[in-house]
């Protein structure tokens, strides 16, 4: 009894002891594969977020840059061309290069506009720049950020290789001296030198007085003979010198009637004091009117200055009988409104 009570507890032990063994090795299963799921899910969200950013953003790989400067040694502020060419699928643009591009130590003089051409399926846009540095030295051309958008409207970024460009002095001439030369004294004048200078100075300045007092002199001198004449022979010589124009023969009818009518207002002006070249057809009419100028006279006047209007400011081509009817009424006019000889010779 005392060994089956005994092997019976020794069994009941087993038992005991494997039935709690059982349930931490289900448990264990269960947290291992819950973690190897939790892995296919990161690796799985890896995979379509590489493959959406591929979609949605301009793939680099697919753009081509290529950069060529020439000359690579130059000398302190000489020129250098900087050409940029882009290769790009079709569908892509490409940003113009901002001109305030930070190239230090080098400085961009000019940068032209890219240039495109479709070829093979691809377009190529090429753009060059002109640059200038003032730098001595082994220098580099940096790396310039270009920004490219695919047909989606998302942009990405690639930038140009870096070029290196030896820098050396400006050459020595054989012509040229030493760079560095010592400082001249001041010059020494002899006394009788400088009396000389402003002997000089005073005779130009007096002979250019001179000069000018004789020209004046001489202007004032030149009178115009036609101007002391009266007005209505200054009138009548006027419209001879206008016939004599031919004016009408040649088709110049603006030209006519504008003079004819100057010459009428000039007369009034001169003979009348009456300034009409300022007023319009109607206020000179009045004006005269006022001046109790006969009415044949005016009815003369009212239609010189009317004809001239329309040919002036409308247009109007007459014939050019009619430019020498109003040259006869204008004569006629002077005729009519001229002073008595009386009155002129008093004048005189």
């Amino acid at each position: 009894m005392t060994l089956e009570a005994g092997s019976w507890k020794l069994e009941a032990t087993r038992l005991s002891s494997a039935s709690s063994d059982v349930p931490q090795v289900e448990t264990r299963g269960l947290e291992a594969g819950s973690f190897r799921r939790k892995i296919r899910v990161l690796i799985f969200a890896s995979s379509f977020q590489f493959l959406a950013s591929s979609f949605c953003y301009a793939d680099s790989s697919v753009i081509e840059v290529k950069t060529r400067a020439w000359p690579t040694r130059v000398a302190m502020g000489d020129e250098i061309k900087l050409a940029i060419r882009v290769s790009h699928p079709i569908g892509y643009s490409l940003k113009s290069l901002p001109p305030d591009t930070n190239l230090s130590p080098f400085e961009m003089k000019t940068a032209a506009p890219f240039s495109s051409k479709e070829t093979g399926g691809r377009v190529e846009e090429v753009a060059v720049l002109t640059l200038a540095v003032f730098q001595l030295g082994d220098l580099q051309i940096p790396a310039i950020s270009l920004t490219v958008t695919d047909s989606q409207g998302h942009a990405d970024r690639v930038f140009t290789e870096p070029i290196k460009v030896k820098v050396v002095g400006v050459p020595k001439r054989p012509t040229d001296g030493k760079d560095i030369r010592p400082i001249k004294g001041p010059i020494s004048l002899a006394k009788g030198l400088i009396r000389n200078l402003w002997l000089g100075l005073f005779a130009l300045f007096l002979a250019i007085f001179l000069t000018v007092k004789i020209m004046r002199r001489r202007k004032k001198k030149i009178i115009d003979l036609e101007s002391l004449k009266p007005p209505h022979e200054r009138a009548a010589l006027e419209l001879e010198r206008l016939r004599k124009k031919r004016f009408l023969e040649e088709g110049k009818t603006k030209e006519f009637y504008s003079e004819l009518s100057d010459i009428l207002r000039r007369y009034f002006d001169r003979g009348f004091r009456i300034d009409t070249l300022e007023r319009t057809t109607l206020e000179t009419l009045k004006v005269l009117k006022e001046k109790n100028f006969p009415e044949p006279a005016l009815a003369k006047i009212r239609n010189v200055l009317q004809n001239s209007d329309l040919v002036k400011f409308a247009k109007y081509i007459p014939p050019p009988s009619l430019g020498e009817e109003l040259a006869g009424e204008a004569s006629q006019i002077v005729e009519l409104t001229k002073p008595p000889v009386e009155a002129e010779t008093n004048t005189r």
